[in-house]
């Protein structure tokens, strides 16, 4: 009997491993291995694959200069996934998960409540506060620093000693798409153009605005800043 008993012991045991190594063999096989990266200049630290060093995969952070928290999340073959946080002056400003393509949550200063915008209606146009502004996915800080890294400054301009803030409007509808793009005050006929073509490459970053629960389209002004170094 007792040795019955423990073949019937190891039998299990046995299975117990068999089972446990099926449930390991998915997770080894979507394992990849990757390689840390980290930036200094953008102060950013992320993973790339072995293979594929063009390939984002896994954690992802950026900090400010005073490493502070900027953004934070996970790259999944190249694409963001999951939730994601952005901060400003190291507090959480909005959450925003790429999985889903939807707002989680976003931080509304008290005084935003009180900023009219320009609804665009079919027949007519409304100055109105909103329900929730049009927010950049990525927040406020990553939407000007992305405008000040991409932006080239008009040699001409920069040669004649042109600096100032362009204002670009631009119309954001009710699914976050961009168009209509109008210089408000321009500084120069080049500097204006560079604004703008700037601003373009915001398109599909966009979540639209709300009012009283339904997506509306609006009009957003938005300065491009130049400025000449010392």
């Amino acid at each position: 009997m007792e040795i019955i008993k423990f073949v019937k012991l190891q039998q299990s045991m046995g299975f117990i491993h068999y089972l446990f190594f099926l449930l390991l063999v998915p997770a080894f096989t979507n394992a990849q291995d990757v390689l840390k990266v980290v930036l200094k200049e953008s102060r950013e630290t992320y993973f790339v694959l072995r293979s594929d060093k063009s390939v984002k995969h896994g954690k992802y952070d950026k900090r400010g200069r005073l490493n502070e928290k900027i953004a934070i999340g996970m790259y999944t073959n190249g694409e963001r996934s999951g939730i994601w946080e952005f901060y400003e002056e190291g507090n959480l400003t909005q959450k925003y998960d790429f999985s889903k393509h939807e707002l989680v949550w976003f931080d509304r200063p008290h005084h935003a409540k009180t900023i009219k915008y320009k609804v665009i209606r079919s027949s007519d146009t409304l100055e109105t506060s909103l329900s929730r502004p049009p927010l950049y996915i990525g927040g406020h800080f990553l939407l000007t620093e992305e405008i000040f890294n991409t932006a080239n400054y008009p040699k001409e301009a920069y040669k004649n000693g042109i600096e100032g803030d362009v204002l670009v409007s631009f119309t954001i509808d009710e699914k976050g798409r961009t168009s209509n793009y109008k210089i408000v005050k321009g500084i120069s006929y080049s500097c204006d153009e560079e604004a703008i073509k700037n601003m373009q490459k915001t398109d599909g970053h966009w979540i639209p605005a709300l009012l009283k629960h339904e997506t509306v389209k609006v009009e957003y002004i938005m300065p491009v800043k130049y400025r000449l170094s010392d």
